[in-house]
């Protein structure tokens, strides 16, 4: 095994092996020095992991008295957590709590676990959240908004019969005329090239 592949396997090995232990060091909730508060409890976690994730995060987590508090849920605020330590997920809990999880790794300045939750988001795109997801995208990520905008547009029908959208109407007027000229604008593209 030459040199340069048996270094690859070290890493991988360390990799997975790091891992795990921060797995465990997030799970176990041993030695605590910062305690996050939401609406439904509290979660503690380790100053020196988020602060060594982002710039961002090290501003929220420096110098802080506990408990903070924080504008998610605690379902959310513990997948994100799940996902700074570890960089895995639970696919139901990004699924359930992904615009949370996706708006606090923009906000907290962390590109590469963005690029974690945003495929997740696009597989698990339906009439009833196809909305919440193109106006989060607009904010946070252009290829979730190009696919939850090509969505609306094949399910438009649908979707604009819902609550959501005469909501997204009255709520983000802009939005909501982008993704009707989206619709019209592939609907016309379709007809033009069967047409002709």
């Amino acid at each position: 095994m030459s040199p340069s592949k048996k270094k690859v396997v070290k890493t991988q090995r360390l990799s997975t092996y790091a891992v795990d232990l921060n797995t465990r060091i997030l799970e176990a909730g041993a030695h605590l020095d910062v305690v996050f508060e939401t609406k439904q409890g509290v979660i503690g976690a380790h100053r020196c992991i988020l602060a060594s994730a982002s710039g961002a995060l090290k501003s929220l987590v420096e110098d802080k008295t506990s408990p903070m508090p924080m504008d998610m849920s605690l379902p959310a605020l513990r997948a994100f957590l799940k996902l700074v330590y570890t960089k895995q997920y639970e696919k139901v809990c990004i699924q359930e709590n992904g615009l949370e999880v996706l708006a606090a790794c923009v906000k907290y300045d962390l590109p590469s676990l963005v690029r974690v939750c945003v495929p997740i988001l696009c597989k698990s795109i339906n009439v009833d959240n196809c909305l919440a997801y193109a106006e989060a995208a607009a904010m946070y990520d252009d290829d979730l908004y190009r696919i939850s905008s090509r969505f609306v547009c094949k399910h438009f029908d649908e979707v604009v019969m819902t609550d959501a959208y005469q909501d997204l109407t009255c709520r983000k007027p802009n939005l909501a005329v982008a993704l009707v000229r989206g619709t019209v604008k592939h609907k016309w593209s379709r007809f033009c090239c069967a047409r002709f």
